[in-house]
């Protein structure tokens, strides 16, 4: 009897562990199928694939629609969004046109060719690619060519002072633009939240919306300003790396140089 009671338990177990994943098996062929009418799963299925569709759809929205929000956003800031917004593009352009500045000083070949042409006593030629040049370098090492005779390094010294503020231009705007956006931003944080307190005066405290509607827009400010001056202060951190890295490099091609044009100045 009791071997009997057991198999019979066993086979119920095998049954039940059997029924469990060929349940899950159909909930997914209803899914899969939408021919297939199951009783349990079909309605949850077709719900599912109706939810799906209606997300995809609200994921491609239209470029105008979300341009409206984003002006309406601008809007709800007040009066101290329109210069973080002006603050916005200027630190875009200055951003573009640092990089293409950047992007035309890259290559280190004239320089190359100067150094072959002054050690192979070319001087005339390697003046010449100097002071045709783009490179701030090339034109640092025209001017200790120029000088050879008297004193390279100090024409060399004076022509990199030269230089220099053409590396650095609108830096310092970058700069203003970093310390100024977060304090446009509170600014308008505080001018929302005197409204907000006029608000309060008016209708008193019993109407919660209006108060809390006022402090919300009273808040865009500030991460406006915020999220303008992190983007600008990493464009001047690079751009002021790029500075110093351009600095070391006219250091080196300047020594180069020099040592050269002192080999060359030996052998006559």
């Amino acid at each position: 009897m009791e071997s009997n009671r057991a198999k019979a338990n066993g086979r119920s177990l095998c049954a039940t562990a059997v029924e469990i994943p060929s349940t899950f098996i159909t909930a997914i062929v209803c899914c899969i199928s939408p021919s297939m009418i199951c009783a349990p799963w079909g309605w949850r299925c077709r719900a599912w694939r109706t939810a799906s569709s209606d997300s995809t759809r609200e994921s491609k929205k239209d470029p105008a629609l979300v341009m409206a929000q984003v002006l309406a956003v601008i809007v709800k800031g007040g009066i101290v969004m329109i210069p973080l917004l002006i603050c916005s593009l200027i630190s875009l352009a200055l951003t573009i046109e640092r990089i293409l500045f950047w992007a035309k000083l890259k290559s280190r070949e004239v320089l190359r060719e100067i150094l072959t042409h002054v050690e192979q006593g070319e001087f005339d030629q390697a003046l010449k690619l100097g002071k045709t040049s783009q490179q701030p370098i090339a034109r640092v090492m025209a001017a200790g060519i120029a000088h050879r005779n008297p004193a390279p390094a100090k024409a060399m010294e004076a022509a990199a002072q030269a230089e220099i503020p053409v590396l650095k231009r609108r830096l310092g705007v970058l700069d203003t633009i970093v310390t100024l956006a977060p304090l446009l931003g509170l600014l308008g944080t505080v001018v929302g939240m005197i409204g907000s307190f006029d608000v309060i005066a008016d209708v008193g405290i019993g109407q919660p919306h209006a108060v809390t509607g006022g402090v919300a827009e009273a808040l865009i400010a500030t991460p406006t300003g915020l999220l303008i001056a992190i983007l600008s202060l990493v464009s001047y951190n690079y751009f002021t790396a790029r500075v110093e890295r351009e600095l070391d490099q006219m250091e080196h091609f300047s020594s180069s140089l020099e040592l050269l044009l002192h080999e060359q100045a030996g052998k006559h």
